[in-house]
């Protein structure tokens, strides 16, 4: 059955009936609770720091050492779900970026399979920030992930200066003559809230 079906028959359905699916699929459908309580009491920040919290925790997990990429991708696939602020969006994918970033080269964790991922969530993040006119905004943010990926190994670092200045051609000129006055950031002071 399609959408416009579904529509057709909800249309049929008198208001106690669909009180009552309604219920049902809150009670049984913890996407569709969340999807609800958002609807009805939108609170974009509340929902922005619990998505923010599972890409973390992708990397970081409370408990054991497995990392789970596919866990800190769909944290961001479903944000977009509940239309945000655009640069919320991009602020998740830029901290999924640095944790991993931060994970390879803090705790000295070297997997191809993170860095790839990496690189591909960092290539729709300059995409995205282009569309949204967001460069900017995280344009500190880039400076402290490039200081950190300089120690990660595989041509990380190459390949994320490459990227950053093909899409922000005036980055590295920029990025060199700040590079000397900059503090390496560490683990807590890379991954942090956006400004606006």
């Amino acid at each position: 059955m399609g959408l416009k079906e579904v529509k057709a028959k909800l249309r049929t359905l008198k208001k106690d009936d669909l009180i009552r699916l309604f219920g049902e699929l809150y009670k049984k459908n913890k996407t569709v609770k969340e999807y609800l309580d958002y609807w009805l009491e939108p609170n974009e920040e509340e929902i922005y720091y619990k998505y923010r919290q599972k890409v973390i925790e992708a990397f970081f997990p409370k408990q054991g050492h497995k990392v789970r990429l596919k866990q800190g991708k769909q944290a961001i696939s479903d944000f977009k779900k509940f239309a945000p602020k655009p640069v919320l969006v991009a602020d998740l994918m830029l901290l999924y970026v640095e944790s991993g970033t931060v994970l390879s080269a803090e705790e000295g964790v070297y997997d191809p399979t993170i860095l790839t991922s990496l690189h591909k969530v960092l290539y729709e993040l300059l995409n995205y920030n282009l569309k949204y006119d967001l460069m900017e905004i995280f344009r500190t943010r880039f400076d402290k992930l490039v200081i950190v990926s300089e120690n990660v190994g595989g041509f990380f670092y190459d390949i994320l200066v490459e990227m950053l200045f093909d899409f922000v051609p005036d980055f590295l000129a920029e990025f060199e003559e700040d590079e000397v006055e900059e503090e390496r950031p560490s683990k807590t002071k890379i991954i942090e809230f956006p400004n606006q």
